[in-house]
């Protein structure tokens, strides 16, 4: 393969990089609403590690099937990494921001449906 071929495919790698990037944060909301014991909480970590690391072989398996790319070389496994990089420096701090958002409207939400059957408890024993 020349020199303008692989540049090609490093930028598809990359590509694919920042795609598993995105996987990994779909893992990592599940691994975040496991709550429980310790246990528990390492046993889904592994499960979600290993489904997201396979989920990264089929991946890049099938992009380098449909793509028809040759075997991977040491600039595809930097390419990967570059795009991983790439993903964490950018697309994740909105992510996170929104994960955030989200995770406090959702508490405050709770809260307030506490308070109000408290609030129904305490009004229904006074009556």
């Amino acid at each position: 393969m020349d020199t303008q071929g692989q540049i090609g495919v490093f930028f598809i790698y990359v590509a694919v990089g920042f795609v598993c990037g995105l996987v990994y944060e779909a893992f990592a909301i599940c691994r975040f609403l496991v709550r429980g014991k310790a246990t528990a909480r390492r046993i889904c970590a592994g499960v979600c590690d290993g489904a997201f690391w396979l989920c990264v072989f089929v991946i890049t398996g099938a992009v380098a099937y449909f793509c028809r790319l040759p075997n991977l070389r040491e600039y595809a496994w930097i390419g990967l990494m570059v795009g991983g990089i790439i993903y964490l420096k950018t697309l994740r701090r909105i992510v996170a921001f929104l994960e955030k958002l989200c995770y406090n409207k959702c508490k405050n939400f709770c809260n307030t449906m506490k308070l109000r059957k408290n609030t129904k408890k305490k009004v229904d024993r006074e009556v």
